[in-house]
């Protein structure tokens, strides 16, 4: 609405007087870059990051660095006895394992399993012969003239100590 400047009964109304509204956002200040400067201004903050993090290295700062070597390698010796004595014990524990794993030693029992089952049924046992050779034909002499005819049948001799002697099964 205009108002005419010489008219003096005519009162403004508020309307007039208030400023525009803001817009929403925030407001330009001019100063804005375009994507090619702003990239370029990051590449050289990287740059300029990467410069500063080199360490200077001279002969403080290799006495340091020789010295932090030493520490860590005494660690690591430590490390590598204590690993070193823990490997004689099981290759000992191992060796011990291996003479006992003999067929001769120990009472063995005899086990079969129908095909299609998954419990293993007990059925005899044979008391340990000093002969190993003697021993070994003794139980694979049982376990083949149990199979002979028995079709979907399976057996194996376990001793008292948990060893499975399987013919089918060679691992």
């Amino acid at each position: 609405m205009m108002i005419d400047a010489n008219d003096k009964q005519t009162q403004p109304l508020a309307l007039d007087d208030q400023a525009a509204k803001a817009k929403r956002g925030r407001p330009a200040t001019g100063k804005a870059l375009s994507n090619a400067d702003r990239q370029r201004a990051y590449r050289e903050r990287q740059k300029a990051q990467r410069n500063g993090k080199e360490p200077e290295v001279g002969l403080r700062g290799a006495l340091e660095n020789w010295e932090t070597a030493c520490r860590n390698l005494g660690a690591a010796n430590g490390r590598i006895q204590e690993l070193e004595t823990k490997i004689r014990l099981l290759e000992a524990q191992l060796a011990k394992r291996n003479e006992n794993s003999e067929i001769g030693t120990g009472e063995w029992v005899f086990q079969y399993r129908i095909k299609g089952d998954r419990k293993w049924n007990t059925t005899g046992s044979i008391k340990p012969i000093a002969d190993v050779e003697v021993m070994r034909n003794i139980i694979e002499g049982m376990i083949t003239e149990n199979q002979k005819g028995l079709h979907g049948q399976r057996w194996r001799a376990i001793r008292n100590d948990g060893m499975i002697y399987d013919p089918k099964d060679p691992g």
